[in-house]
Formats: structure tokens, C-alpha cells, sequence
């Protein structure tokens, strides 16, 4: 990768919150012990504000217990708020439209999808969804998606 191509980003974290976690009763599903894999439903959507430099992650995941989505084990959604230090030098607004540069794009996605995963883990624990890992997500087919979303919309 050339120099030029390399993105620096300065940013913290303003807020973290889990604004839905639900569990279906655990005398609604038959989980075997062991070997079970679950299906995750997960989407994404993000807000920017460049007046206040912020970008807010939201991180929505539905769980079943096969592929065909038949059963529903329970949902979680959490929010991440971050505040992007230079954000001027990550993001244009043109026309009314903000762009953002993927790398920094890619860098808040991860983490917000990471530290769901751990929520989900600690949430679930000692519950019959204990082995219910979100999965690991390609953040660049994510930010495609949404940018091909946003082309067309």
C-alpha cells in the first residue's frame, strides 16, 4: 500500500448503547448442547453529522436456529456513537451530501461489529444461546452494499 493511500483517523467514542436485546423463552427452543449453528439476520445502517463530527453506527442482529429463519432465539441492537476528531480531513460535504472515506468507514464498522459480538457473548451467557457467536462480517461487501444502496437510491 503507498503512502498516499494510507488514511489516518482521530476519533473516541462518545456513547454506546444497547437498545434492544430479547431472548424467546428457553422452553420455546430445543438447542442441542453442542455442534448447534445458528443464523444470524444482520444490518447496519450509519449516520454522519459534520457539524457536530460524528458518525453513529447502529448494529441490528436477529437470531434463528437454522438457515430456513424458522425460529426466532432472539434479537440485539446497539448503537455507536463516535466523534471524529479530524473530521475534515476524512470527509467532504458537496452539494449537500457527505462522503466519508471508506478506510474510516471500515475502521468504525469493525469495531462497532466487534464489540456487538462481545455484548451478545456476555448478554447470552449461562442462557441456552451461549454458543450463539455473531459471526465475523466482511465490513468492505457491508460498505459496498451501502454505497450501492445510496447510488440508488
Amino acid at each position: 500500500m503507498t503512502e498516499e493511500n494510507l488514511v489516518s483517523i482521530t476519533f473516541r467514542i462518545l456513547d454506546i448503547k444497547v437498545e434492544k436485546f430479547t431472548l424467546s423463552p428457553p422452553e420455546k427452543l430445543n438447542i442441542p448442547e453442542l455442534g448447534t449453528e445458528f443464523t444470524f439476520n444482520i444490518s447496519t445502517t450509519f449516520e454522519l453529522n459534520p457539524k457536530e463530527k460524528t458518525l453513529v453506527w447502529e448494529i441490528f442482529g436477529e437470531i434463528f436456529l437454522e438457515p430456513e429463519k424458522i425460529n426466532f432465539c432472539g434479537d440485539i441492537k446497539v448503537s455507536y456513537a463516535y466523534k471524529i476528531e479530524n473530521f475534515e480531513e476524512v470527509a467532504s460535504v458537496h452539494d449537500g451530501k457527505v462522503t466519508i472515506k471508506d478506510a474510516v468507514l471500515n475502521v468504525l464498522l469493525q469495531i462497532s461489529l466487534d464489540t456487538t459480538r462481545g455484548i451478545l457473548i456476555e448478554k447470552t451467557s449461562g442462557t441456552n444461546l451461549q454458543r450463539a457467536y455473531f459471526p465475523i462480517i466482511s465490513t468492505k461487501r457491508i460498505i459496498e452494499q451501502i454505497k450501492k444502496n445510496i447510488a440508488n437510491s
